[in-house]
């Protein structure tokens, strides 16, 4: 895993509780087997564990998409990125 990922896994855990982070519960299996037949291949393991402790959610920097591909998920924000382009 790449030490920027377990930076900022490590930073999230200790700031959970703070008021403008809001963390969704864990992508499931079928959250993310969804996002990869949609994507046609494997998200990167970094990615994937990111998921898997925390499916999206608001952090101070910014929303971070949750598996899947419904609107409001990582694989609806790409197919419509892939349309438009």
């Amino acid at each position: 895993m790449h030490r920027g990922v377990r930076e900022f896994i490590r930073w999230v855990e200790a700031h959970r509780d703070d008021a403008e982070i809001q963390l969704n519960p864990p992508a499931t299996t079928s959250d993310i087997a969804a996002l990869e037949q949609m994507l046609g291949g494997p998200i990167p393991a970094d990615l994937r564990f990111v998921l898997t402790r925390f499916n999206g959610g608001v952090l101070p920097a910014g929303e971070l998409l949750p598996a899947g591909i419904e609107p409001g998920t990582i694989g609806h924000t790409v197919r419509e990125y892939a349309e438009a382009v």
